[in-house]
Formats: C-alpha cells, structure tokens, sequence
C-alpha cells in the first residue's frame, strides 16, 4: 500500500534531504505532496521510526485523496500557515512570561510554548568566548566552595571535561544548583536527547549516579525569542572515581593495584588524553588559574593547526549595471541556452550573505579570512575594512580577464584557487549555506592535510552527456568522463549542497594537468552543456584519486523553499537546531511565490541569527 501511496504524487522531485550522520544511514529524501505531506523517496537503510513515519505520511495521502479538491487545498493552506501561527503564538506566551516574572535587562525568555526557557542577553555572538566563560563559571563555584576541579582539555573531536572526586558529590550538586543564575540549564550526559531542566540537588545527584556526570549550559540569546546556543556549547562535568577495594591485591604473579600506586581517580567515559589521575596531576591541576591538567605543548596529531580560509562568490541580480552587461553578454544567444543558466534564482540575492557570515562569526570563529568573490560588486552593509573580509574582483582573479564579464559559476570557481594570499585549506561556500551549531576545522580537514568531501546519494545517471540534460547533470557527466579519461575509474554520485573543503595546491595541479578544459571553462559566459564544475565536484574526485581526500559526513539539511510546509520545517530547524549546516534553496516560479519565500527566509534568518556580525557596518545593523 505504501508503494501505491507514492503513485499518487510521484517521486520526480526531491524537496528536503536530511543526513543526521547515523552510521549505516545516508541522507533521507523527501518528496510531498500537493498539501506539503512528506513521504520518503527511497525507504532502504532507514531507522525504523522513520519508516513508521512515513507509513503514517503515506495513509493521510491516500485518506487525503478522497476528500473533495476544495477541502484538499483548504487543508494544505491551514497547515501552511501553521508553523507561522506557532511561532507567533510562542513569542506571545514569552512576552507574557517576561511580563510576569519581571526580568532583569540581560535575561529573555526562549525555548518552546509550553516549556520556555531563560536566556542571557548578549549584543555579540561569541560562542568560543561563551563557552569559555561557562566552563570557567563552573570552576571558580567549585573552587570558592572548597571543591578540588580539574579540567581535562578536549582536543581530536572530544569535549572539555570538568572532572570532580567522588567524595566530593553531594558537595557539588549542591553547589552548582544553588549558585548558578535563572539561564543555567542541566542535560545528562550522553547521545541520548533530553530536554534541558533547571539544575536541582536531586536532579544533578540523580545524573551523576546514572550517567557519572551531567552537562551545564546557560541559554544565550541575541533578545526575546531569539535564541543564540543551548546544550550544543555547554560545560561537562563528570565524577571520576577512586578505585574499589576489590580491584586492590594482586593476581598469581602479576600485581594489580595497591592503595599506594592505585590512581587517585579514574575516568567513567573515555577522553582524548587520560582514562586515570594521579595525585600528581591533581596537584598540578590545582595550582593552574584555569584547573586544566597537564596535557604536554603540542597540540594533538589528529587537530587541524594549519590555517583554514573561507570563499564565497556573491552577485547582485538586481544591480543595473550587472544586469546590462548582462543583457549584452547574451546578444541574440537566448534561444541556444538551457533555460536553467538564465534562471533569476541564480543571481538573486535576499541578504543571504549576511545571515551566512554571522553563522561563521557565531560557530566557526576559527575561520581565518573570508575572501567574498563579485563582479566588482559589494553589499552596501559589509564593512570592507574589517581585517578578516577580502574583497576579491574578477578581474584580479581570472588568468585570462579578457573572457569577463562571465555569468557562470561554473567558470568562476574554476579560478578560485588563484585568489591571492589563499591559504592551502580553505572551505568554499555559496551564500544559501548556513552553519547552524558550533563546528571546528575538523569538521572539514584531517590534521594530517586530507581533505574530506561530502557524498550525496543523488546519481549522475548513465549514459554519455545528452541534449536534454540540464547544467548540473551535464557538468556531473562531462567530470565522470574526465576522470575515467585519468584514472581508469568512474564515479557514481554527486555531492551535498553544502561547504566544499578544498586545497588549493590539487586545485593548482589540476589546472596544469588540464589547462585547456580549465581556460575552457573560465571563458564559458553562461552555464554550457560543456562546462565541468570543478571546485564543487571534479577536485573531490580527483584529490581523492590522488589521495589528498576521504569522504567526510556532517549533519546536514537541504531545504528547497519552494516546499509547501517550508514554514513548518524552518519552525523545527529552528526549534531543534541539530545540524551542522544546512541550505536554503529557493526555486521561484512565479512574482507571488518569490514574495512569499523572501517573507518566510526574512522571517528565519532574522530569528536563527539575530545578532549582527563585526562584518556589518555599524550604521547599517539593522536587521
């Protein structure tokens, strides 16, 4: 029956893909329905509840189809609206609760309708700062009630850990129940998903007796309503035990563990540097201002120390002078282009750049220079003098500017690689690409060099290139072409429309190895049937063919915009905020539905990242 389902709506387009990074799950597509149901396009290797779900979806299309049209599409207009009317309804309530309670000027109320949550008010976005601040909250209560604390640093993709005997227990749920403010929040530790609670002595000691620790965090928030981080940033605090008795004596020739040499403490969960502390790491621990044990001055092999820059490539669809010389690049060539290179989506801009920036102020600070890549273009609220913003024009980047100006962004990412002063790791991205939770270099990088990629179940599809191909298929096909033409191998699959980890010197070797199909591709006006898309695909194929890069997997989201229950998707993303990065595509089809998709990403962004960045001029953080 659920096959059937399907035939009702079919399965052409794919509106939402979901990768949680769950081992032995790819990505989850979606396909909806007229009234925006999700069903699943291909339903292998899934989580049970998600293909419980989806036997749900699927009987409210099939009970759906047997209503009258007129109902079908009131219906589908209802639960539109609804994700809207939620989040109203909620900001509603919060205001009331501020009301109520009387809050002081730094706290705000967040979180959901029935269960909302305080939040510090802050007017920057400094996550690495706030997440430093609670862990040395955390210590300075312990250390002033009498509590020895150590600090464990993180380091090759595990968290900090504050770390406290066992003797000390009950002192320490007492402690930082009592004396932390109204915005502190506890969650156990572990994979497991709980909501967040106001810490209490029974709940804390309940924690430490089930999980050897717990999670302290203080929601941030840039205002009412408009939550920054939660749990995602919090300060771990684990009980370390001292050994039992019955591990003491010794074995038939062989000691164990005396109570002279026994460590002081041992680790309940694995970390990055020390699964026991002896008393002399304790003691050293003791006399530093931050409580962190001794952990040697190198940083760990696995870390990425190496600098990391960011590219992004920006146009202004409405700029007059762009679109005349436009206008004038395509002479009488309409009739010879697929109408996919023309498409206004491609060149249009609604601020998106803007949100995308705060994203990397807000969660990826350890970005060392973003490089924005126009048409002699610039946003008339970034503030070019900051001293990480490198505006980059394309005619200080094309190794031939007589071909500019170029329409295509499959020629300008072929120059990429040549922006002056570039470091060897750099990670590019288009402006409707967002980091939604904190993410390290690691993310993107191993600490040896290797680049990572981020494989999409969607095929290429067999076959040579053909006429009806649209651009990105006839790109994916002439790559495949390429690298069997190189290597004797072929691929199979495109990548997520997410951050594109590269490194410069492949991208510089491809270009001396292929220079005609490079200059080809520079000098190539509008997207053509010809054209390779080499930093977002072909340097992936190839630096993994050379062994420069390995297939990563991040937490990821693609939303298209044009998805009838986009609202009420962007109200969950903005609810749960679990993804590393996600993107927000918008596929316009006529004057009204460009208006109500630039309503309803104005209406996210402005909530997801409500703060202004440093990259904004001052006179125009506004929004």
């Amino acid at each position: 029956m659920a096959a059937s389902s399907r035939m009702v709506v079919g399965i052409d387009e794919t509106w939402t893909v979901s990768d949680q990074a769950q081992d032995g799950i790819r990505e989850v597509k979606y396909t909806v329905d007229a009234a925006g149901t999700e069903l699943l396009v291909y339903r292998d290797g899934l989580a049970r509840h998600v293909l419980a779900r989806d036997r749900v979806a699927a009987g409210l299309v099939r009970t759906a189809a047997l209503l009258p049209r007129t109902w079908r599409t009131r219906i589908a207009r209802l639960a539109s609206s609804a994700g809207r009317a939620r989040v109203r309804t909620r900001e509603c309530v919060h205001r009331a609760v501020a009301s109520v309670r009387s809050l002081p000027d730094d706290v705000v109320v967040v979180g959901r309708t029935l269960r909302p949550y305080l939040a510090h008010r802050v007017d920057v976005p400094d996550v690495a700062g706030e997440q430093e601040h609670q862990r040395a909250a955390v210590v300075r209560k312990l250390r002033e009630a009498g509590i020895p604390v150590a600090v464990v640093p993180g380091g090759a993709g595990r968290r900090e850990v504050v770390v406290v005997p066992e003797e000390e227990r009950d002192r320490l749920c007492g402690v930082l129940a009592r004396r932390l403010g109204p915005a502190w929040h506890v969650v156990p530790l572990g994979p497991a998903r709980a909501a967040p609670r106001r810490p209490s002595v029974r709940r804390l000691q309940r924690m430490c007796a089930r999980s050897d620790g717990f999670r302290l965090f203080r929601y941030v928030a840039g205002g009412a309503d408009r939550e920054l981080t939660g749990a995602a940033i919090g300060c771990d605090v684990e009980v370390w035990r001292s050994p039992r008795p019955a591990l003491l004596g010794t074995l038939p020739g062989r000691p164990l563990m005396t109570p002279a040499t026994a460590p002081h403490l041992i680790a309940p969960r694995r970390n990055t540097w020390v699964t026991r502390l002896s008393p002399e790491g304790w003691e050293v621990a003791g006399t530093r201002p931050d409580a962190s044990i001794d952990v040697g001055p190198y940083p760990h092999l696995l870390d990425v120390v190496e600098p990391v820059d960011l590219v992004y490539t920006w146009v202004d669809g409405s700029d007059p002078a762009w679109l005349a010389a436009k206008q004038e690049a395509l002479g009488g060539a309409v009739d010879d282009l697929d109408p996919a290179a023309l498409d206004e989506a491609r060149f249009r801009s609604r601020d998106e750049l803007r949100y995308s920036l705060r994203s990397v102020e807000m969660f990826a600070p350890w970005v060392r220079r973003i490089h924005l890549v126009t048409a002699g273009q610039v946003p008339d609220w970034l503030d070019v003098d900051h001293p990480r913003i490198r505006l980059v024009d394309h005619r200080d980047l094309f190794a031939d500017p007589s071909v500019l100006p170029v329409f295509n962004s499959h020629a300008i990412e072929s120059q990429l690689h040549r922006i002056p002063g570039l470091t060897e790791q750099y990670v590019y991205m288009n402006d409707d690409v967002f980091f939604g939770r904190p993410v390290g270099p690691e993310l993107f990088f191993h600490g040896n060099g290797l680049a990572k990629f981020f494989p999409s179940t969607a095929v290429i599809g067999l076959g040579p290139r053909h006429p009806d191909d649209p651009p990105v298929v006839s790109a994916a096909k002439n790559n495949r072409l390429l690298v069997e033409q190189a290597f004797g191998r072929t691929v199979t699959h495109q990548f997520q429309h997410a951050p594109h980890p590269q490194l410069r010197s492949v991208l510089e070797e491809m270009e001396r190895t292929w220079p005609e199909d490079f200059a080809r591709v520079a000098a190539s006006k509008f997207r053509h049937p010809e054209d390779l898309s080499i930093a977002s695909s072909l340097h992936h194929y190839v630096a993994y063919a050379r062994g420069k890069a390995v297939p990563g997997r991040l937490e990821y989201l693609y939303l298209d915009l044009v998805h009838p229950q986009a609202a009420r998707r962007l109200t969950r993303l903005l609810t749960r905020r679990d993804h590393d990065v996600f993107c927000l595509n918008d596929t316009v089809t006529s004057p009204a539905e460009a208006a109500r998709q630039a309503e309803l990403l104005e209406h996210f962004l402005t909530r997801y990242f409500p703060v202004p960045s440093s990259f904004e001029r001052t006179d125009r953080k506004t929004r």
